[in-house]
Order: C-alpha cells, then structure tokens, then sequence
C-alpha cells in the first residue's frame, strides 16, 4: 500500500462507498488515469479474500476498467535466469488444486489478459527491450533515504530443488553451501523483468522439487495464491515481486 501511494501523482479525497462494503480506499490519479488503491486485510491472504476486495470495489466504483493485482510470489529459476528483487508481470495464468504426488488438478481453463491489457505489456516490454526499465530511476525518485525499499545485505541464495532446509534458524547460514547451485553474477543489482506464466493455486510451495514438477506440468514461471478467479470480476493483471523460490528456504527479508 505504502509503495502504491507512492506510484500516484496525486491524492484525492475520499468519496462515499456502497453499503456494506469494507474496503479502505486511497484515490489518486496517475497522469490522466484515475486510480484506487486497495488492500487485503490484515494477515489475510488467499483467493476467497482477494474475490471478496475485488467484488466490493467495483460496487463502489462501477467504472472501473482494470485492475492490476500487484504483491509478492515465489519464482521458478529452473525456468528463466530468476533472483530475488525480480518482477514477473502475468501474460498468462493457471489456476489449479495441488492434489496427491504434487500433481495438479486445473480448475479452470487457463487464462490470459484481456486484449486492453495485452496489448499495453507488449508496447511496454518493446520499450524495455529497447530503452530499459525505469524501474531504478523510480525507486530513487520516490524511495530516497527509505533503507526498507533497497536491497538487503543477506546473500541471494539459491540450492538445489533436493535439498532441503534442515536448520532450526530462519536464515541459511547453517544449510550446507556445497548443495549451492552455482550462478554467475549479474552485472547489476536492478530487478529484471519476466512475462510468463503465474500459477495460481489453493495452497503455498515450499518445496523445491514440487515447485519444478508443478512449473513444469503449467509451464510456469512464478507461483501466487490471490489472482484466481479475480479475471472473472473485472480485467486483472498480476503483477509479482519475487521474495522466495518457491522451497523451504524462505526467508522474509
């Protein structure tokens, strides 16, 4: 939300909501687009929540023509050269049930943006292609001197899909660096941006070796909880920061 409000180029009052509905707004424009902000609940989190958030804002404002559903999901590396601080944006996504053996029941027919949304993240990854991101200039610009918004000093530390966090500690520090997976260092910090497919599914990963047999089964490139069905309310576009790989060496920081 904080990073959110930091995106518009102006704040607007508040205005009346539809009865009954309890969501918490933040208006403001960006250029000449109007834009709301909402959030989940506190410490809620999930597909049913984020139906819920979606359903009530589009009773309060029916003119509504997009969403964007932007948050944190875990990456797949053994699909595209992924680190953490990484952006993958969805140009496609698969809604599935994790079922016996981490096989994958899918739920619905997977989906894609609509064609107003498609065809934008094409003009703008042309632009990157070409031009680069902004994304760096950007956090400088509205995050200067906000050490919660750079990266932090723990390692990016990525193991095999087979091995497994065996320390009682969050960190990794005791995990055994031999079981590494060896990756060559970037010539920059600065997130990458990836297109692919978001899975989304009834449940967390946090084991290596499902991540890569579920990736490989949708041909996907990051995994998230909230996006499924919200296609179905109103145009969405999942938006992803990756914090983890999807296995047992998450760490939060």
């Amino acid at each position: 939300m904080a990073a959110a409000r930091a995106m518009l180029d102006d704040v607007h009052q508040d205005l009346p909501r539809h009865t009954n509905d309890t969501n918490t707004y933040m208006l403001g424009n960006i250029q000449r687009h109007n834009v709301v902000v909402t959030c989940l609940p506190t410490a809620q989190y999930g597909t049913n929540n984020a139906a819920n958030v979606l359903t009530h804002l589009i009773r309060t404002f029916p003119s509504m023509r997009l969403s964007l559903m932007v948050g944190i999901g875990g990456g797949v590396p053994s699909t595209v050269d992924m680190r953490l601080g990484d952006v993958v944006v969805g140009t496609n996504y698969d809604l599935g049930k994790i079922i016996r053996d981490g096989q994958i029941q899918r739920t619905v027919i997977p989906k894609s943006p609509r064609h107003l949304l498609g065809t934008a993240v094409s003009s703008l990854q042309a632009r990157h292609e070409r031009d680069g991101s902004r994304i760096p200039l950007i956090l400088e610009g509205k995050f200067d001197g906000h050490s919660k918004y750079g990266r932090p000093i723990t390692a990016d530390r990525l193991f095999f899909s087979t091995y497994d966090h065996t320390s009682t500690a969050p960190s990794c520090d005791k995990c055994d660096h031999s079981k590494l997976v060896p990756r060559r260092k970037r010539s920059t910090d600065n997130p990458m941006i990836h297109y692919g497919t978001i899975a989304s599914g009834n449940q967390v990963i946090r084991n290596g070796a499902q991540r890569d047999n579920i990736a490989q089964q949708l041909d996907a490139i990051c995994f998230k909880m909230e996006a499924a069905g919200l296609m179905d309310i109103l145009p969405c576009l999942p938006i992803r920061g990756i914090c983890d790989y999807s296995d047992s060496h998450k760490n939060k920081e």
